[in-house]
């Protein structure tokens, strides 16, 4: 499971966890996701002309994309 950010609080044996982003490799589109890193590539070359907290959000976003990618590619099921 590919998980982003968030909290995580364990109690005995109680997990509670409160994330942005928890996702099997099943649910992960790797084109839509290559797709997604190909345009934040593309909205980041124009850097200059953003604000920072635009470029931080691009930039996270970049990241966690690659992080599916990476993922998904990693845990790959065998004939796909």
């Amino acid at each position: 499971m590919v998980v982003g950010t968030g909290f995580v609080q364990v109690n005995d044996d109680h997990v509670l966890m409160v994330t942005d982003l928890a996702l099997n490799s099943s649910q992960i589109d790797e084109g839509s996701v290559e797709r997604a890193i190909q345009e934040a590539q593309e909205v980041l070359k124009a850097r200059s002309e953003m604000s920072r907290e635009e470029q931080a959000r691009f930039e996270a976003n970049l990241t966690k994309q690659i992080m599916m990618l990476n993922f998904k590619r990693k845990h790959k099921s065998p004939g796909r």
